[in-house]
C-alpha cells in the first residue's frame, strides 16, 4: 500500500468520524428514566413521585402503554409508562411480567374514557343513586340484591340492576353501621357504585362500596 493511499484512507476515516460526531450532537438525547418509589397503604400499593401519589385504578391491556417513563426503584422490573397521550400527572401505567395496571393520582381527574374502578380507595369516584330493594338472595356466600331506581334519578339509573355485597361494602342507617341482615325488600336505599356495570339484563354493578337505608324506620 502506497503512502498516498494510506493518507487518503486516514483522511476518509477522519471525515466519517467527524460527520458521525456532528450527527450525534444533533440527534435528540433520550430522557433519563424517572425513578419512582412505592409504599403500601391500606393493603394496596401506592406509587410515589415527589409529592404525587398514584393508586391502582383498573387493570388494563398492555397495548394501552404510551411512552416509557421509568421504573420502580425497589423493583427495576416494574416499568412505568404513560397512558396513551393522557397527562402523566394524573395517569400512569405500571407494567411487569406481561400484566398492566392503570394508576390514578389520588386527587386526579376522572378517566375521560369512562373506565370504571372497583377500588374504593379512589377518591371522588362513583355514581350515587336512589332505589328500592326488590329482592335479596344468597348465592355462593354472596348476598345479591336486586333494586329498581327511582324516577328522580337520571335516566341511566331508573331501571333495575343487581349488585353483590362485598366485605368492604359499608351499610348504614342514619349514620349508624348496620348488618346486612337488616336490609329488607321494600326499603328505599342510596347506593354508591364505584365500578362499571355489565351488559347483562338486568345490568350487574361491578362494585358497590356503600348502601344507606333512607327510610325513617329500620324494619
Amino acid at each position: 500500500m502506497t503512502r498516498k493511499r494510506i493518507w487518503i484512507e486516514i483522511g476518509a476515516g477522519l471525515v466519517i468520524l467527524t460527520l458521525g460526531i456532528l450527527i450525534g450532537m444533533q440527534l435528540p438525547k433520550k430522557p433519563e428514566p424517572i425513578i419512582y418509589t412505592q409504599k403500601v397503604e391500606d393493603n394496596h400499593n401506592v406509587i410515589c413521585l415527589n409529592e404525587r401519589e398514584y393508586v391502582p385504578y383498573s387493570s388494563i391491556t398492555p397495548k394501552a402503554r404510551g411512552e416509557y417513563l421509568g421504573y420502580i426503584e425497589e423493583d427495576k422490573q416494574e416499568k412505568i409508562y404513560a397512558w396513551k397521550n393522557y397527562d402523566t400527572s394524573d395517569w400512569i401505567i405500571s407494567y411487569s411480567v406481561g400484566e398492566a395496571m392503570l394508576y390514578r393520582e389520588k386527587n386526579g381527574k376522572k378517566n375521560p374514557e369512562g373506565i370504571g374502578t372497583g377500588y374504593s380507595w379512589v377518591k371522588g369516584e362513583g355514581d350515587v343513586f336512589c332505589a328500592v330493594i326488590e329482592d335479596i338472595s344468597e348465592y355462593q356466600q354472596y348476598t345479591n340484591i336486586l333494586v329498581r331506581g327511582l324516577e328522580i334519578n337520571d335516566i341511566n339509573h331508573r331501571g333495575t340492576c343487581t349488585f353483590s355485597l362485598k366485605e368492604d361494602t359499608v351499610l348504614e342507617w342514619r349514620n349508624v353501621p348496620i348488618d346486612k341482615s337488616q336490609l329488607k325488600v321494600g326499603q328505599t336505599v342510596s347506593i354508591r357504585s364505584v365500578g362499571g356495570a355489565s351488559e347483562s339484563a338486568p345490568p350487574h354493578l361491578g362494585h358497590v362500596d356503600k348502601v344507606i337505608v333512607l327510610d325513617d324506620k329500620l324494619e
